[in-house]
């Protein structure tokens, strides 16, 4: 895997991306606590943190913190209103770190993940 991400970054053009992890999760989830995506302006470049919905919204919030250029925490539940509103079945909740990074951060960052 480490490989295949540096050979990843080495593809890229230099440019700031976003680091989402999973750092806590309550009952049934997709991935567990650590799963990684990185993601730049285009979308997803590497990684995942569990596919479908979950993803598809954070996502949406990665690129905007990277507008922002803040970091923040988020929580997705799987059950409840939030859970019919996506068809997401789990029945859990995950909370995401979401952590814009400059070229140079994702240097360093990649090979990590």
């Amino acid at each position: 895997m480490k490989a295949l991400m540096t050979k990843l970054l080495a593809c890229l053009p230099q440019q700031d991306m976003v680091l989402v992890t999973i750092v806590e999760r309550v009952g049934s989830t997709p991935r567990g606590v650590g799963a990684q995506m990185l993601a730049g302006r285009e979308g997803r470049l590497a990684g995942t943190i569990g596919g479908g919905a979950v993803e598809g919204k954070a996502l949406q919030r990665a690129l905007m913190q990277l507008e922002a250029g803040a970091s923040c925490r988020v929580r997705y539940g799987m059950d409840g209103a939030d859970g019919r509103e996506t068809d997401m079945i789990c029945g859990g909740s995950v909370d995401f770190s979401v952590e814009p990074m400059s070229s140079a951060e994702v240097s360093v960052a990649v090979p990590l993940i």
